[in-house]
């Protein structure tokens, strides 16, 4: 199978990796304003996690129960290992996957 997509780039994440989110997020969002506005902290909000080898449509059925739009993918130790999220579980490449 040939791809149409680039290959995607990672970059380790470093333990002890320090994730901070404001007191409220705010009302509207400008283009403008610090990335730091909108940030979760993992330390007060319990992220949303699946496993690689989950399918597509039962991640896709986590996020929509969990209102979310994006979920760290974990390996069994618990460690994260990627993102996943709902543009690449509802978009062309699941189904150019399934036609193949």
């Amino acid at each position: 199978m040939t791809s149409d997509y680039p290959p995607r780039t990672a970059i380790p994440l470093q333990p002890g990796l320090h994730i901070v989110h404001p007191e409220e997020l705010p009302e509207l969002v400008h283009y403008q304003d610090s990335a730091m506005s909108v940030y979760t902290d993992f330390k007060r909000v319990r992220p949303v996690t699946t496993t690689a080898n989950v399918l597509i449509d039962e991640a896709l059925n986590k996020m929509i129960n969990h209102s979310v739009c994006m979920m760290l993918v974990i390996d069994e130790d618990g460690s994260l290992i990627g993102l996943v999220n709902a543009e690449q579980i509802m978009g062309a490449k699941p189904v150019l996957l399934a036609e193949d």
